[in-house]
């Protein structure tokens, strides 16, 4: 693999024979915000494991501690007319590393109340993970999540257009409908958008392990969703944590997302 470049990516340094840590850039206008990812890889082996280290998070926490992973988007897929995101990466970690944050004294100002009030020193955060790709000599992206670009803004804006509010056209609810089979028959499990930091989820119980349930979520609001290119719902399932597998996992087949 020599070609990891674009996005947000500032510099890959080659550490080991499949091995890199990659240095993210800031947002634009400001001197920090290094979280989110987006870059391109490309001329790599489908034959070996690739280690990814981005060096320079900056949260404490993040969803990658908690099942999360990456998502990929490969082009020769694409070409093969299998153009979705897809969950990739495996041995997934989030740790604090040694890199101090702004050790400057221009920086100071920057840091929280409490590192200033006890003189602590601020350090970054590594996510690091392993990846083998499907095909070599392959163009694939890597992202922190579903990618929401300007095409996307321009194509896709929920605003009403002017003919539509001169001609007064009325604005309807979407629904987002999938089928879902449980693992387990009465069962308690949680359904969510996206890897929740907060109680906003749905809790259903007492389910038939055998059945096949269509759930229809009617008042959505948005014109578009990410779940028309490919996202899937979560769900965590009591059962499962109990026996050891307290993960979030994508679930849901046939998903439709409609006015």
């Amino acid at each position: 693999m020599d070609g990891v470049v674009c996005g947000n990516l500032r510099k890959a340094i080659q550490v080991g024979t499949y091995e890199y840590d990659l240095l993210l850039m800031p947002d634009v206008n400001s001197t920090h915000h290094h979280q989110w990812f987006y870059f391109e890889i490309s001329n790599m082996d489908a034959q070996a494991s690739y280690t990814l280290n981005i060096v320079n998070q900056e949260k404490h926490h993040s969803q990658y501690q908690h099942g999360m992973r990456p998502l990929l988007f490969s082009v020769k897929e694409a070409r093969c007319g299998r153009a979705l995101w897809t969950r990739v990466g495996t041995d997934i970690c989030y740790y604090r590393n040694s890199y101090v944050r702004n050790p400057h004294q221009r920086y100071q100002g920057k840091k929280t109340s409490r590192a200033v009030a006890k003189n602590i020193r601020e350090f970054y955060y590594t996510l690091s993970f392993n990846i083998k790709f499907k095909h070599s000599l392959d163009v694939c992206y890597l992202a922190y999540h579903y990618p929401y670009t300007y095409s996307y803004l321009m194509r896709y804006q929920g605003k009403k257009t002017s003919r539509a509010v001169a001609k007064n056209i009325r604005e309807f609810y979407y629904t987002l409908s999938f089928n879902i089979k449980f693992k387990h028959s009465l069962d308690v499990c949680y359904l969510a958008y996206h890897y929740p930091y907060t109680y906003s989820y749905l809790m259903i119980s007492n389910m038939d392990a055998q059945a096949s349930y269509t759930l229809n979520i009617v008042n959505q609001e948005k014109h578009h969703s990410q779940y028309q290119h490919g996202m899937r719902p979560l769900l965590f399932s009591v059962k499962e944590a109990r026996c050891g597998r307290a993960l979030w996992t994508r679930v849901g087949t046939d998903i439709c997302y409609y006015r």
